[in-house]
């Protein structure tokens, strides 16, 4: 399954973007995260700071899962999909280019 998604800093000044493809083996399968198609080997990047209330089991899993690089390593480190879902509304990650160190922009 392909998903084609927007890079808006790989090269150049920060106005150019760049359409990346990005080809999502299904041997995990693909997930809905809001609309967006992601495969296990999509790159995320969490913020540092757990705002989620303390203590609470919502924020043990956050303290695992924040270190993740993709959606695969989330998942293994104990995140729910709807731990994805809710994070992604509040803002706690974006999708990330691991292989150029940039935001991924879903096209729409």
């Amino acid at each position: 399954m392909n998903v084609k998604v927007k890079n808006d800093n790989v090269v150049g000044n920060k106005n150019d973007s760049v359409v990346v493809e990005y080809n999502y083996k299904n041997d995990n399968g693909i997930i809905n995260i809001n609309g967006n198609l992601v495969g296990n080997d999509c790159g995320i990047k969490y913020n540092d700071v757990n705002l989620k209330r303390i203590g609470s089991k919502a924020w043990i899993r956050f303290e695992e899962y924040m270190k993740s690089k993709t959606i695969g390593e989330f998942l293994k480190l104990g995140g729910l999909k709807a731990d994805l879902r809710y994070d992604l509304n509040k803002g706690f990650f974006k999708f990330w280019d691991n292989k150029n160190n940039c935001e991924l922009k879903f096209l729409k």
